[in-house]
């Protein structure tokens, strides 16, 4: 096993490779404009490498027989939302377009993994599907999109998403879940493959394409975590909380401020931090060590409590993420740009 998952760092190491001097040769550059945190043209869609490592892993495991049919499916989905974001990547598709498509994906996988456990809030249960089905909808949708805005400095998204998949890879092995296992440690060596071109100062983004797969890839591995009780959603969500309070508050924040909630703009915390402070490095840096000494404690400690839990456990993860955020775009956001995209 060992060997395989070097194996599938290197290939996604050198396929990464092979991508950046492909973009090199065609020019394929994000040229810097006023919503940008990087200063020079830099090639762009650089997840496609990490991405076909994925996929490829898929297929291995299913044929092995460590997937089941729908779990290898709800998995696969994550090539239609990647390609998408290799479309929009190439020719910028509206918003409307892009909703739909991820609408349609995100229903797909909830059909795929029926008999999903309720959702505690308190002592009151939500219950599956009539209830709990449009929220898990409306909620996949934003992972997609939030895991985007959040892909805006060098090294935060591929970094997070090795922290994601490694503790997936880790509640799901403690389970026995073999093949969920599996499938999470693969894409945490894809992501460390391409991390050296994606580290600060970065050579290589990963563009849409790989920033919307690894939302869509992290919410499939979760759900399907959730599906067999290995976890609740609210560890999976404590997890994602440093991700899903920044851009969430950035965006009530920016709703009460009279903006449209969709046009592109670097008023994130994680943004106005970096500038602040001329590293990207230094926040990477900060949200590791937010994940590895706030949140993951925590999501441990919610997968061994009574379900009722979890909402206050969620609320003790989130809170001060949150508060640090509102206190960032207060105090940095005077000379911040807010463009429309």
């Amino acid at each position: 096993m060992s060997l395989v998952l070097f194996f599938t760092c290197l290939l996604s190491l050198l396929l990464t490779f092979c991508w950046y001097r492909h973009s090199l040769r065609r020019q394929w550059f994000d040229v810097p404009n006023a919503r940008s945190s990087h200063s020079r043209p830099t090639p762009t869609s650089g997840g496609v490498g990490f991405l076909l490592v994925c996929l490829g892993g898929l297929v291995a495991l299913r044929v092995a027989g460590m997937l089941e049919s729908r779990e290898f499916l709800v998995l696969l989905l994550g090539g239609v939302i990647a390609t998408l974001g290799l479309a929009d990547d190439s020719l910028d598709l509206s918003v409307r377009v892009r909703v739909l498509v991820q609408l349609a994906v995100v229903a797909l996988m909830l059909l795929l993994a029926p008999g999903l456990p309720p959702l505690f809030l308190g002592s009151w249960q939500l219950p599956w599907p009539w209830l709990l089905a449009p929220l898990l909808l409306l909620y996949g949708v934003w992972q997609i999109n939030f895991y985007n805005f959040m892909d805006g400095i060098d090294g935060l998204a591929a970094s997070q998403g090795l922290f994601v998949s490694l503790a997936l890879a880790w509640f799901t092995a403690d389970a026995g879940e073999f093949g969920l296992a599996t499938a999470a440690l693969g894409l945490a060596c894809a992501l460390a493959g391409f991390l050296p071109f994606n580290a600060p100062s970065a050579r290589l983004f990963m563009g849409d394409v790989g920033s919307n797969f690894l939302g869509y890839a992290l919410l499939a591995l979760g759900l399907l975590a959730c599906q067999r009780g290995v976890l609740d959603y609210w560890s999976y969500l404590i997890l994602m909380g440093a991700f899903l309070m920044d851009t969430t508050t950035t965006l009530v924040g920016r709703m009460r401020a009279g903006h449209v909630w969709y046009h592109g703009h670097r008023t994130h915390a994680y943004q106005l931090a970096a500038r602040h402070l001329g590293s990207h490095a230094r926040i990477v840096v900060v949200y590791a060590g937010i994940n590895l000494a706030w949140l993951l404690p925590l999501a441990v400690l919610n997968r061994h409590l009574a379900p009722q839990f979890g909402l206050w456990m969620a609320l003790i993860a989130w809170t001060p993420l949150a508060i640090a955020t509102w206190w960032i775009r207060r105090r940095l956001l005077g000379g911040a740009v807010e463009v429309s995209r």
